[in-house]
């Protein structure tokens, strides 16, 4: 198993990578990823990016709580205070609900904008 960080966002070879850890019949996992925008809009953008083309067999965000954006629910530790569920809270939301362990991801060479999963225990897919 390699390791990554996930913090190249919209630049970086994904596929190298991806390609030199799957010639040495390894997996990856990425086990952090976080940015500032707490629209969800980098967030959905970066995944996507993974999932077409790094192939992480498991996806972290690292800061759940945080202020600034860069937390799902934005939390000031210091202060001890939670506030508000950030919108990219739901982006992510939105992949872990639906996109389930066991899945496959389908090639979408056409659409980097679309995850597309397959369950053949359950013959759902997802979008």
């Amino acid at each position: 198993m390699v390791t990554v960080h996930g913090y190249q966002y919209g630049g970086g070879r994904r596929d190298l990578l991806y390609n030199a850890v799957s010639a040495d019949h390894k997996t990856l996992y990425n086990s952090e990823y976080g940015e500032g925008d707490a629209t969800g809009e980098q967030l959905a953008s970066n995944l996507n990016l993974d999932v077409r083309w790094l192939h992480p067999t498991a996806w972290n965000y690292w800061q759940p709580l945080d202020i600034y954006g860069w937390g799902l629910i934005e939390a000031d530790l210091a202060r001890a205070t939670v506030g508000r569920v950030a919108p990219k809270y739901y982006v992510l939301a939105h992949y872990t609900r639906h996109v389930r362990p066991g899945y496959t991801i389908l090639d979408n060479s056409n659409d980097g904008n679309t995850v597309r999963a397959y369950s053949r225990a359950t013959r759902t897919l997802v979008l």
